[in-house]
């Protein structure tokens, strides 16, 4: 059982959580844009894995809170309506143009890695899928939905003492084994894309969410808020690092650190003035559709050999368009579908 304290902190709706997701997606936008930038990708995509761990450990805890059970088959349920409509309509339009004009779009084995979700371990091991190689990071969140859940459940029971080493032990091993698997000279991508190797940024997010369902003790709130700061610099290194180390194997955990310093300062009302920018909320809350559309509609611009200052612009317009018709065509209908049955929480989903 999860005590809940008097101070405990509660899941409710926070636009500076859209805004922190808002950020995360324009640097991916950009880095699907404009592939020497990367890295940048790279961040947003850390950023999106915290952030993840953390809203869905949260809304998991406030549902036992008001209800008493997890109630997983309404979680699930739920995730379906939110996550697969959209993403199944995208694979339909892209494969379909793959198809009739541009095969290595979004080859067979794309498509089927991508609808399954194993597509981070596809390219773990070389293969790459074209239009569709962001859909590796939807697998590894999407294996999170499915098993985290379930870990929860099995290890609620040592307290929330219990559960934050728990998570803390998993995070560090996720760590240290990438740092391992670097040392034996394993591909960059398996260290990238392996699910194993990456979930250390979804439980940092899961072991802030668990904390912060107890008291916020003074101390405490002092070290993780300046923890932002340190873990900003340190990202500032690693990403200029000439080394790979720096990239593939600091930077993700760097990332996660502060992407939660950031979440913990939101949660005490910090940065809730310009992190909830109506720009960057609109953005975060549309981030499903952008990330979904924008690296295909970058994959189909590539045959016209367009510089990347005339690819970026038209690229984040036709970005935009997509996920506008993929918000209010595919995903509100969904959404209100989703809603019919009251849900255990006011958090958002």
């Amino acid at each position: 059982m999860l005590p809940e304290s008097d101070r405990a902190w509660r899941l409710r709706s926070r636009p500076a959580l859209d805004g922190l997701r808002g950020i995360a997606c324009l640097l991916v936008l950009v880095g699907h844009q404009v592939p020497w930038l990367i890295p940048a990708g790279g961040v947003g995509v850390a950023v999106f894995f915290t952030l993840s761990g953390f809203l869905i450990t949260a809304l998991l805890l406030d549902r036992r809170t008001r209800s008493g059970s997890f109630q997983l088959a309404d979680f699930y349920r739920r995730r379906a309506l939110r996550l697969l409509p959209a993403f199944v309509v995208m694979l339909f339009i892209v494969g379909t143009i793959s198809l009739a004009m541009a095969p290595d779009l979004a080859p067979p084995k794309a498509l089927a890695a991508s609808i399954f979700y194993y597509s981070n371990w596809m390219q773990a091991f070389g293969p790459k899928l074209g239009g569709l190689q962001h859909t590796w990071s939807l697998a590894i969140e999407e294996q999170f939905y499915l098993l985290w859940p379930l870990v929860l459940i099995l290890a609620a029971r040592y307290g929330r003492r219990g559960l934050l080493v728990l998570v803390a032990c998993g995070s560090l091993a996720s760590i240290v084994w990438r740092v391992v698997l670097y040392d034996l000279g394993e591909p960059l991508g398996r260290l990238y894309y392996g699910s194993d190797t990456r979930v250390d940024g979804l439980l940092v997010g899961c072991w802030l969410a668990i904390f912060l369902t107890g008291r916020a003790e003074g101390r405490a709130r002092s070290i993780l808020a300046s923890g932002v700061f340190i873990a900003t610099g340190a990202a500032c290194v690693a990403l200029v690092s000439s080394g790979v180390f720096g990239r593939f194997v600091v930077m993700p955990t760097v990332i996660a650190v502060g992407t939660a310093a950031v979440v913990w300062c939101v949660a005490q009302g910090r940065y809730s003035g310009w992190l909830g920018h109506p720009f960057l909320v609109l953005v975060g809350r549309r981030s499903y559709a952008l990330y979904l559309w924008s690296l295909p509609l970058a994959s189909m611009l590539d045959p016209f050999d367009l510089s990347y200052w005339i690819a970026l612009p038209i690229g984040l317009a036709l970005a935009a368009v997509a996920a506008g018709l993929s918000w209010k065509y595919v995903e509100e209908p969904f959404l209100r579908l989703k809603e019919r049955t009251p849900r255990g929480t006011a958090g958002a989903e």
